[in-house]
């Protein structure tokens, strides 16, 4: 019987492998374990599988090189760096975070940051019943700052004006606002996503409808949960004109969840004529999702 268990066990190593450098979540169902199986996972469930084939020399070599061509490649691609801004470029800030349906608002850690790192938006999501007193308490602690509520259970800040705002939805798929914003006379395009949390969902349904609307209101940043990897490749289409912050973000890239993050569903893309600088990522234990401030370069 055990002998039974280990060779499931290193099937299902190889399997997810597999699954998540090559089929990713391009079928249904298998989409599930692609989801349910981040690269963090696949590596300890490696471990495990090596120790159960220790005694075998060939095979166990073979799972160990295996694990330490994984944490060389994950050390690569999921730990991003800071670049340097051109001394003539004006640095933009954007702040986003799900803040987890809190009631109150987190308003004291907000305002916090924003006075430290003065975006030019603040987006969240999941931002459900947000109180008179906390849209009294932001307003009077950021004068400089227009606060909107949206719909879909979203809240916005904006150093400057909006110009306008729509909202779309599909039901138990996903939602989204759109916003004309300007600020010293300049526009710029934001659209503010959230997409249902199902794993059973075809993610490629919101994703595509996301792509189509960042291409019909000309959107310049794109912020949000999607509650999708950013492995999938349902980004495929948003990545031919947009760029994340996937590598240039500051510690591990995952934002979810807290304190142990092992997925980055929380994204902040941008125009591909944008130079993206870094983005910073904080944890507090009234969100189980990390409060994203994202830097990029504008040139004057």
């Amino acid at each position: 019987m055990l002998q039974r268990f280990r060779y499931l066990f290193i099937i299902a190593y190889f399997l997810l492998l597999l699954i998540h450098f090559v089929i990713k979540d391009r079928f249904p169902y298998i989409s599930v374990l692609f989801y349910a199986s981040p690269l963090p996972l696949i590596i300890l469930f490696g471990i495990l599988v090596a120790i159960f084939w220790r005694k075998q020399k060939n095979l166990f070599y073979g799972i160990l090189l295996s694990l330490i061509a994984l944490n060389i490649y994950f050390s690569i691609h999921y730990f991003g760096s800071k670049q340097e801004a051109a001394p003539e470029s004006t640095i933009t800030n954007v702040l986003f975070w799900n803040v987890a349906k809190q009631k109150p608002l987190p308003v004291k850690i907000l305002v916090e940051h924003i006075n430290a790192s003065n975006p030019f938006i603040v987006a969240l999501v999941e931002a459900r019943e947000v109180s008179d007193d906390d849209i009294k308490v932001l307003k009077s602690s950021l004068p400089d700052y227009t606060v909107q509520i949206l719909d879909g259970e979203m809240l916005v800040l904006v150093k400057g004006a909006i110009s306008s705002y729509v909202y779309e939805s599909l039901s138990d798929v996903y939602k989204f606002n759109h916003l004309n914003i300007e600020i010293d006379n300049e526009q710029t395009s934001v659209m503010l996503a959230d997409v249902y949390a199902s794993p059973l969902l075809n993610k490629e349904i919101p994703l595509d409808y996301i792509s189509k609307a960042m291409d019909k209101y000309k959107v310049d940043v794109l912020v949000g949960d999607f509650n999708t990897p950013y492995e999938s490749v349902f980004f495929n289409n948003i990545k031919e004109k947009y760029v994340s912050f996937h590598d240039c973000s500051l510690g591990m890239t995952a934002t979810w969840p807290v304190p142990v993050p092992l997925i980055e569903i929380d994204q902040v893309w941008i125009c591909n004529k944008f130079k993206l600088l870094k983005m910073e990522k904080h944890t507090y234990d009234v969100s189980d999702h990390k409060l994203l401030i994202a830097s990029y370069e504008r040139t004057k």
